[in-house]
C-alpha cells in the first residue's frame, strides 16, 4: 500500500464527482431568486445599497473572480451574469 489518501482511486473518484456537482449546483440558489438579478442589474449603481449584505457580498465576490479569473472587466462580468441566469445556463451545463 503505502499510498497517500489523495492518490486512491476512491479518493480520485470521489473528488472529482464532488467538484462536478459544485460546478452543476453554484448558481441553483440564486438563478431562481429574483431579489438577486434584480441585485445584478442594479450592481455598481446607488441601488445596490438597497440590498442586504449577504446578497451584495456575494455578487461582489462573483464578479472579482469573474474579473482575476476569466479576466472579464466588471461590466462584463455582470452581463456574463445576466445573460447566464436568464437563459438558465446553469441547468444546461
Amino acid at each position: 500500500m503505502g499510498k497517500e489518501i489523495r492518490e486512491t482511486k476512491l479518493y480520485l473518484s470521489l473528488f472529482e464527482k464532488y467538484i462536478r456537482n459544485l460546478k452543476e449546483n453554484a448558481l441553483s440558489n440564486y438563478a431562481q431568486n429574483d431579489n438577486f438579478r434584480r441585485a445584478l442589474i442594479d450592481y455598481n449603481t446607488a441601488g445596490f445599497n438597497a440590498y442586504d449584505n449577504q446578497t451584495k457580498n456575494t455578487i461582489e465576490r462573483m464578479v472579482k473572480n469573474l474579473k482575476s479569473k476569466f479576466g472579464y472587466s466588471t461590466e462584463g462580468a455582470r452581463q456574463m451574469a445576466i445573460y447566464v441566469i436568464d437563459r438558465k445556463l446553469n441547468k444546461k451545463y
